[in-house]
């Protein structure tokens, strides 16, 4: 199990840590069988194994290394994808030309342009992975002026305010009734 871990390459890419914890778990999962088939026998080795607690120890063993694992892929996730490109460019599609950036939308409140900006914010930044709630959270409310900004002005941009965040501006903005109400003022301008 600790040689499993200090294979580890230098700079192990969320791929190579994912595996190896699946491996670890795997792994343990066998530790515990052979545990469970030893102590139902009553030779002097199983003894021996018992009172020297090996099991307690691979046990202990295994579970610094998982807080290992996962506290590297915990740092890799808040690393910005480029750094592993090199990595996992096997498997991402090769772009047929060079396409300009996005630019980030603007949403000022008007009804008319709610849809387009939820799509837009959600394509460019809910569903990019690498971004935490905190940098979501922080280009929402950049993104917002008006009245859309005033909803969650008061909301501080921390990790644990996201959620309640877009959930207060989708809910306002998707109320039907409001949508419908917007739409039909604006027929009749």
């Amino acid at each position: 199990m600790c040689a499993s871990v200090n294979k580890l390459p230098t700079s192990p890419s969320p791929t190579t840590i994912e595996r190896k914890l699946q491996s670890m778990g795997t792994f343990f999962e066998n530790c515990r069988k052979i545990h469970n088939e030893l102590i139902i026998q009553t030779d002097d080795e199983v003894t021996h194994y018992i009172i020297a607690d090996e099991f307690g120890n691979v046990e202990s063993r295994y579970l610094e290394v998982i807080d290992f694992l996962t506290s590297l892929q915990d740092k890799l996730a808040a690393i910005p994808s480029t750094s592993f490109s090199n990595t996992t460019s096997a498997f991402q599609p090769t772009p047929r030309c060079n396409l300009e950036k996005i630019a980030l939308p603007m949403f000022d409140g008007d009804y008319k342009d709610w849809t387009q900006f939820k799509d837009l914010f959600e394509a460019l930044v809910l569903r990019e992975i690498t971004l935490t709630d905190v940098q979501k959270l922080y280009y929402l409310k950049t993104s917002l002026s008006g009245s859309a900004l005033a909803l969650i002005k008061n909301i501080a941009v921390t990790d644990a305010n996201f959620t309640t965040a877009w959930k207060i501006i989708s809910d306002h903005y998707q109320d039907i009734q409001i949508m419908t109400f917007s739409l039909i003022f604006r027929m009749l301008k």
